[in-house]
């Protein structure tokens, strides 16, 4: 199968990427706010956190099937135009219906049923188009400018909240998210049309490969733990620390200052040391992140806990998609398998957290508290087994070397003007012929 690196697609799956994270950074920051805002419970809040990942938990192994003997291209732009329009819907409902909260969480379901599409298809063709001699500069390069995007998208959406500290403020916000879906959908559009090779999907074999295996084990319980609390610390903020949706957009703030200052050098650092490496440090920071909750006082103590966050999940995101990039021959497959593991632990930790956090208070502690400390406790067993269990599979080879620093004048081209040099075809015939050259020289003992 032939790589497509050029500038031309790489310039537009940064500028899909911008435009989803525009999206995602409402939907992910905003949304529970939006149905506190409308008087939802815990309960509720974690259930609307939780049926989106049920239904991708659902949906996954078969849109597997679908993309493997479909376009993957057209599957691409279809399905994230029709997950990410019905945002706007969402935006508008509560002018329409005094109990919107049903309405809104089938509208949420409809959405994560097409994205489960979106995510693999997108997962398969960007493999193809991202040469693997360059994914984790490239991806640290496109995650810094998205973490530039998501930044300036919650400060100008804080900004709307704090005007309009209403569902007036949540009805543009939320306009804006599904305008930048539909302008993700465009980008898709544009990527090239790769043919790949229509193969059978098998799932035993993938759970078969120990390597694999332990690998999404440890991604469900990290994805556990950080589902367990995570919903619930921005209303956490707000009901006990005096926090206001102004606060909300202060701590989103600094964790993309910090995630933005870190981004493409994670991208680098990940390309020599390893991708588990990463995945492994990051994830024992990640695991602390809760206990910054528990003893904050006001909502100050949280700017250097969300600092850290930032920081770490920028290296934990970047290396454990190319970690597993890099660990599966059939892309496919093995993305449901870790998109489908990680939507069970997401479906089923907000729930049993908002029934605990709804109980009659156990402890001298407050129910969220608890909660927090339940979420340090099983994020740390994830870190765990990604610092002692899962396989380092990364080496440098002269290859890789070579190929990496011949790429690294087309990344700076892509910093000022999102473009690359179609580089690689001839990058790896110097690469292999150096590779050549070094081994038979040791061969003959020089």
């Amino acid at each position: 199968m032939r790589f497509m690196s050029s500038e031309k697609y790489l310039g537009y799956v940064t500028k899909e990427g911008i435009a989803a994270t525009i999206m995602a950074s409402i939907t992910a920051n905003y949304l529970v706010l939006f149905v506190l805002a409308l008087g939802a419970d815990n309960f509720t809040i974690g259930l609307v956190v939780a049926l989106p990942a049920l239904v991708s938990a659902i949906v996954l192994l078969p849109a597997a099937y679908v993309v493997e003997i479909n376009n993957r291209r057209k599957m691409c732009y279809i399905t994230a135009f029709l997950s990410r329009v019905i945002w706007i819907p969402v935006a508008i409902v509560p002018y329409l219906i005094t109990n919107s909260i049903p309405v809104l969480m089938v509208s949420i379901a409809i959405s994560a049923l097409f994205s489960a599409f979106v995510s693999i298809a997108w997962a398969s063709l960007v493999s193809d188009i991202v040469h693997e001699e360059i994914r984790g500069r490239y991806f640290g390069l496109r995650s810094k400018l998205c973490a530039i995007a998501s930044l300036a998208t919650v400060i100008v959406a804080g900004i709307i909240l704090a005007i309009f500290p209403n569902t007036f403020g949540f009805l543009i916000v939320f306009l804006a998210a599904g305008i930048a879906g539909v302008l993700s959908a465009y980008y898709f559009f544009r990527f090239p049309n790769i043919e790949q090779i229509k193969k059978k999907i098998e799932i035993m074999p993938m759970l078969r490969d120990r390597r694999f295996l332990i690998f999404i084990i440890a991604v469900f319980v990290l994805q556990f733990g950080v589902s367990f609390s995570a919903p619930f610390l921005n209303v956490y903020l707000i009901k006990y620390l005096s926090g206001t949706y102004a606060w909300v957009s202060v701590i989103i703030f600094v964790s993309g200052i910090s995630t933005i200052a870190v981004q493409k050098k994670w991208g680098d650092i990940s390309d020599i040391i390893g991708h588990k490496y990463v995945v492994a440090i990051t994830s024992v920071f990640i695991a602390i992140i809760p206990l910054g909750y528990v003893f904050a006082t006001s909502p100050e103590f949280l700017i250097p806990v969300n600092i850290m966050s930032g920081i770490v999940w920028a290296g934990f995101n970047l290396a454990v998609f190319n970690y597993l990039l890099e660990i599966s021959e059939r892309k496919i497959v093995s993305s449901a398998l870790f998109w489908t593991i990680s939507s069970l632990a997401i479906f089923a930790a907000p729930m049993i957290g908002g029934y605990m956090i709804d109980m009659p208070q156990l402890t001298f502690m407050n129910n969220y508290q608890l909660v927090f400390i339940i979420s340090w406790l099983i994020r740390l067993v994830g870190a765990f087994m990604f610092i002692f269990l899962i396989e380092d599979i990364k080496y440098m080879t002269a290859t890789r070397y070579i190929s990496r620093e011949l790429f690294a004048e087309s990344f700076q081209s892509l910093e000022k003007h999102l473009h690359f040099g179609l580089l690689k075809e001839y990058t790896k015939k110097v690469g292999k012929k150096i590779t050549d050259e070094i081994e038979k020289t040791a061969k003959k003992g020089v």
